[in-house]
């Protein structure tokens, strides 16, 4: 009762006194937006609808290319989209025949070229991908690299494959490298990290 009846005078003396500043300065922040061309171009713009970009290809090109850079030459990859929240680019990729056909028709190139099929089955391949690993990533041409190397450098495709002909040494062994199943890595003096092939 009583201090509700003293405070509404003095509540209501303060929000009309403040009015006019409160103007004022909306008034400047609306100059100032219309002035500066550039804060009004980074408002968010809509993005096309997901059944727009399925069905019309050059809508979804420019949204890939607003997205992922107008000069990029690079198929993104699954995570790609997902790390951008663009769900509705990877939906509209698989609606225009998928990830390989969409990067031909914008002239983009595939990150990682998938092996036809069989590809593992041949072990003349399998000699041919470990020895140019080896090679382009600077290793000892005379030893087999732990499979911890291969993760590093997203190539599980060939551990699952040097798996399916019998490990690690069975491979080693075959293409003529040194294979220490250990293959332990001193991260400290006095103590050893044991690494798992």
């Amino acid at each position: 009762g009583i201090q509700t009846f003293a405070l509404a005078p003095l509540v209501e003396k303060f929000a009309f006194e403040d009015v006019a500043n409160n103007m004022a300065l909306l008034r400047l922040h609306i100059e100032k937006l219309s002035e500066n061309q550039d804060e009004l171009s980074t408002m968010p713009t809509q993005r096309p609808s997901t059944s727009l970009m399925c069905s019309d290809f050059e809508v979804f090109e420019e949204e890939m290319r607003e997205t992922f850079g107008q000069s990029n030459k690079t198929m993104p990859k699954k995570g790609e989209f997902r790390s951008a929240g663009r769900f509705d680019l990877e939906r509209a990729c698989y609606a225009h025949g998928g990830f390989s056909t969409v990067a031909d028709r914008m002239g983009w190139e595939m990150q990682y070229q998938r092996k036809p099929r069989d590809y593992w089955q041949n072990f003349d391949n399998l000699r041919t991908e470990i020895l140019d690993f080896i090679q382009d990533h600077n290793l000892n041409p005379k030893e087999f690299p732990p499979r911890r190397t291969f993760i590093e450098y997203n190539r599980m495709d060939i551990v699952r494959a040097y798996t399916k002909w019998g490990g690690p040494s069975e491979v080693a062994s075959s293409l003529g490298l040194r294979h220490s199943s250990g293959n332990a890595k001193s991260v400290l003096p006095g103590l050893e990290e044991e690494g798992r092939d």
